[in-house]
């Protein structure tokens, strides 16, 4: 569990959902105050919509993509294929011209 600050935690389920918690404190035991569960795709419009440009021009599936992991990295885990196949429907759903390498400044 991620401790932000001021006793905001936020903890990745193992399908990909968010836990959101507020406690009385920084101590993770402490008592609880407030909590929610963003589901994926929720998660990734809100990592989408704080980012520097925002959550339009299908920027919401980037975000996606980066949560979920669907693209193969250098990294594999013998899931490649699987993974590829997955983020290939998605650009086939949202067309592909915005999978391009992100302009650095």
């Amino acid at each position: 569990m991620f401790h932000c600050k001021d006793g905001w935690f936020f903890e990745r389920y193992p399908k990909g959902g968010v836990a959101i918690i507020k406690r009385e404190s920084a101590n993770e035991q402490s008592p609880i105050v407030a909590s929610i569960i963003c589901t994926p795709e929720e998660w990734a419009s809100v990592v989408a919509s704080v980012s520097a440009r925002g959550e339009g021009n299908r920027r919401w599936y980037v975000a996606l993509d980066f949560h979920s992991g669907l693209t193969p990295d250098a990294a594999d885990d013998g899931e490649a294929e699987a993974k590829s196949e997955a983020f290939a429907k998605v650009v086939k759903m949202v067309g592909n011209k915005d999978f391009k390498k992100p302009h650095r400044r």
